[in-house]
């Protein structure tokens, strides 16, 4: 599903918002990043996941049944 970003469709999404948009915090997405193999885009400093990716981590929270409480 593609994620909006101020009306429009982005590429790439930055880990603090890839965290709010599959609802877990900073360890544990990049403990599911490890556990699924997934590597983010690095641009400059900053770190992001494209859509699918932020997508793929959110299913395997839900299967899991992961996430913050």
């Amino acid at each position: 599903m593609p994620i909006i970003k101020n009306g429009v469709a982005v590429r790439n999404v930055r880990i603090r918002d890839a965290q709010t948009y599959v609802g877990c915090g900073h360890s544990r997405i990049y403990d599911v990043m490890k556990i699924l193999g997934v590597k983010p885009k690095k641009l400059g400093r900053s770190s992001s996941l494209s859509p699918e990716q932020c997508d793929q981590i959110a299913d395997f929270l839900e299967n899991q049944g992961g996430g913050e409480s």
